[in-house]
């Protein structure tokens, strides 16, 4: 794994718990999301972020790991 990125996640994760954006039981499991989402995109010219978002989401639908109703996931508690 990236040095870099995990560092990057690292302070993410902080940022999550001092703003108190999440719980502290779930703050792991958001980090782990954006580290899928990361990891897992590749964007094709011209798309937005929301392309890219949906497209990421589409596949966690279909891998049953998204809930797209309220866009609340099973394990993080979101």
């Amino acid at each position: 794994m990236d040095n870099e990125l995990e560092r990057g996640l690292a302070d993410f994760a902080d940022f999550l718990l001092r703003k108190r954006l999440v719980q502290e039981n779930q703050a792991p499991y958001a980090v782990r999301w954006v580290r899928q989402f990361l990891q897992s995109d590749r964007p094709v010219p011209g798309d937005t972020l929301r392309d890219r978002v949906a497209r990421f989401t589409e596949e966690l639908e279909r891998a049953g790991r998204f809930e797209a109703e309220g866009f609340r996931t099973r394990h993080a508690g979101l």
